[in-house]
């Protein structure tokens, strides 16, 4: 059985592909979260720091990493649930389900929560 496309079709596919790749730059230009941008650490400049504030899912203290299920950060970051390092103090302190409050930076990679105080114990 032979399969041969129609001149109609292949001109809607192409017309497509040329639709979408016309657009393509501006899509990806488009403004959406700072998360993922690379910080400007190697210009010299401080780490960019956002207040936090959120629910403790999961504590990870071998890892001193915590899971934190925060609320947005305005023009910044949606609402989500992230896992974050923490210092080995505050990774052996910290419970599942404590209301917590703490600053959000990154480094090397790494989503950083630091002066984090909590705010309601866990019930």
């Amino acid at each position: 059985m032979q399969f041969t496309l129609r001149p109609v079709i292949i001109r809607t596919f192409a017309l497509a592909a040329a639709v979408v790749l016309a657009h393509t730059p501006r899509l990806l230009a488009e403004e959406s979260c700072k998360c993922c941008e690379p910080t400007s650490e190697k210009a010299g400049e401080a780490a960019e720091k956002h207040p936090l504030k959120g629910v403790i899912r999961r504590v990870n203290a071998e890892k001193s990493r915590i899971t934190v299920k925060h609320e947005e950060i305005p023009g910044f970051m949606a609402a989500m649930t992230m896992v974050f390092t923490v210092t080995p103090e505050d990774a052996k302190r910290l419970k599942e389900g404590q209301q917590i409050e703490g600053v959000l930076s990154r480094k090397d990679g790494d989503w950083i929560l630091s002066e984090i105080r909590v705010v309601n114990e866990a019930k």
